[in-house]
């Protein structure tokens, strides 16, 4: 008994050298945590790693949701910032942290946080594309970091292929220098974001084919070009009246704008072109005078006047143009109250009390 005492001894002292020897033994932490989305941060990001973000080729202007570990529940406690990247360096907006110059045209709303996942909102994804990008070019991919700070550590993704922010700017009037769009003027859809190719638009749920489509800049300004049928609202003859119509740019992985724009319905009816067949007419062909108009629209609420100073001769009627006719002829002879007694005779088109065309014929005694 007396043996055994001091061996056992022996045996406790030598376990408890061991275990003071090799503290946190169960601690892997080295600092680096694996985290492949660290970008070069040199391992002072312990515990904050991004995995993930979805979706995986977002646009500027998409919800996106950050996943990883590390991040503060407390939203406020934590910062997302967008900009640019280049081998892994930070350059553009990701330069200046809390800069009020900046503006937060690179810091992102975060929505919703928690600590493996955040949910962000790029702030002013315009300026963001323009602030960002520009040095890009117009045909390439637009390429950028997220990164992510919070309790003095930060961490950044690789390069990520963005997609440009889109968006639907205005709708201009070519015609008429701006302005709300018209049927059957040369208008432009302009805006940011559209692809180049599987892109699809519509007015007040009518698809247009433009017939132009213009990359109009390196900052991503886009024009589709396209003339609308006079008939595109229908067969409207007031051309002050307007309505709103939802416009609508799709692109062909189905992500859409839309925006409401004024229009106004009724193209506008161009100069009248008008004549008679012949210069002068016998008596006996009185009853064959025959009136061509022609215009981009002849309206349906254009009145033939016909007037003759000499034989007191006066009468009016309805041209009888109808949805927006280009060309109409009428019978002058056989509308009047009898047949034309020799004379000169002056014809006046009238569309709301408005002259829109004018020409003259005579009617000569028969020998």
């Amino acid at each position: 008994m007396k043996k055994f005492f001091p061996v056992a001894c022996i045996m406790i002292a030598c376990f408890a050298s061991c275990t003071k020897t090799n503290p946190n033994q169960d601690n892997n932490n080295n600092g680096n945590n694996g985290n492949n989305g660290n970008n070069g941060n040199n391992g002072n990001n312990s515990g904050l790693k991004i995995t993930s973000i979805s979706p995986t080729n977002p646009y500027i202007n998409d919800t996106i949701t950050i996943t990883g570990t590390g991040f503060n529940p407390d939203k406020t406690k934590d910062t997302v910032l967008f900009g640019n990247v280049s081998s892994g360096n930070e350059i553009a907006l990701f330069r200046d942290e809390d800069d009020p110059l900046q503006e937060n045209k690179c810091r992102a709303t975060i929505i919703q946080a928690s600590s493996t996942k955040l949910v962000v909102l790029a702030n002013n994804p315009l300026n963001l594309d323009m602030q960002a990008f520009p040095q890009l070019g117009a045909n390439s991919k637009c390429v950028a970091g997220i990164q992510v700070r919070t309790g003095g550590k930060k961490v950044q993704t690789s390069v990520i292929p963005f997609k440009r922010a889109m968006m639907i700017l205005d709708i201009y009037d070519g015609d008429h220098h701006g302005g709300p769009g018209r049927a059957g003027d040369s208008l432009e859809i302009r805006g940011c974001g559209f692809d180049t190719t599987g892109v699809t638009f519509s007015i007040g749920g009518v698809h247009v084919v433009p017939r132009i489509f213009h990359d109009g800049s390196n900052l991503t300004f886009y024009t589709a070009g396209l003339r609308l049928p006079n008939n595109f609202f229908g067969y409207e003859n007031d051309e002050t009246k307007s309505e709103i119509k939802t416009v609508v740019v799709r692109n062909k992985d189905g992500k859409q704008k839309q925006k409401d724009c004024k229009f106004f319905i009724s193209p506008i009816m161009k100069p009248i072109t008008v004549s008679c067949r012949k210069k002068s007419y016998k008596y006996s062909e009185a009853g064959m005078v025959i009136l061509d108009a022609k215009s981009n629209c002849l309206k349906s609420d254009i009145n033939v006047y016909v007037d003759c100073n000499a034989n007191n001769t006066h009468f009016e009627f309805s041209l009888g143009a109808s949805q927006f006719q280009t060309s109409i002829s009428a019978n002058i002879g056989q509308v009047g109250p009898g047949l034309l007694e020799a004379g000169t005779y002056s014809v006046f088109l009238k569309r709301n009390g408005q002259v829109c065309g004018a020409c003259q014929f005579d009617i000569i005694k028969d020998k």
